[in-house]
């Protein structure tokens, strides 16, 4: 399987992928970014207009050398189902768009407990339990005129609460909603590409 990393700044993504020949390389045109310093130096002058593929002998070297020119801010957050049941998963609706529930890290806390603790924050939910360890993703923003790189430990948890979900309104959050396996083709659209794509790979491509 091929090897790819991936950075997200809002619809648009950069991929740090393997790169199989000298011929891949150049029929897949990264011509223009020849080092990760570059397309560093292009990103913070300008930002991001268009996909990027990144092709590289060892991806994953390049995606962490590229992470490390921002500050990062580390955040948790959950891919829920109901106990015994994998036909729903738990989304929230917040500035226009469909989400999962999460949030920063508070200092000293661990990731996990962060992860169940916004879960239960955005959702009003609890009895959560972690299940496994996904893929976190990573996000690039500027924040006060700063670059930033948010990255997000994903897990998948499972909880037996039949209370009603009560959505954090302080957080801006509209919805929380149990949203079917079968109705995600209609919700991810109107969601983060970050966010679409993990649930592409976790849920929709299984």
């Amino acid at each position: 399987m091929k090897q790819m990393y991936k950075v997200f700044i809002n619809d648009q993504e950069i991929s740090f992928e393997s790169l199989i020949s000298q011929n891949h390389k150049i029929k897949a045109g990264r011509a223009e970014f020849t080092s990760v310093k570059q397309l560093v130096l292009v990103i913070k002058k300008s930002g991001l207009k268009r996909n990027i593929r990144f092709f590289s002998s060892k991806p994953f070297r390049d995606f962490q050398e590229f992470t490390k020119h921002f500050r990062t801010i580390k955040a948790a957050g959950g891919l829920v189902n109901k106990t015994n049941s994998s036909d729903k998963i738990l989304m929230i609706f917040r500035l226009g768009k469909w989400d999962l529930p999460k949030g920063k890290i508070d200092k000293g806390e661990g990731v996990k407990t962060a992860a169940q603790r916004e879960v239960e924050e955005e959702c009003g939910i609890g009895n959560l339990q972690i299940t496994e360890k996904l893929k976190s993703t990573y996000h690039l923003y500027q924040n006060k005129g700063e670059w930033v790189i948010k990255q997000t430990s994903w897990f998948r948890m499972e909880t037996s609460d039949k209370k009603v979900l009560k959505p954090q309104a302080e957080e801006g959050i509209e919805k929380a909603e149990w949203v079917s396996i079968k109705k995600l083709p209609e919700y991810l659209p109107l969601s983060y590409a970050s966010i679409a794509s993990l649930v592409y790979d976790e849920i929709l491509s299984c």
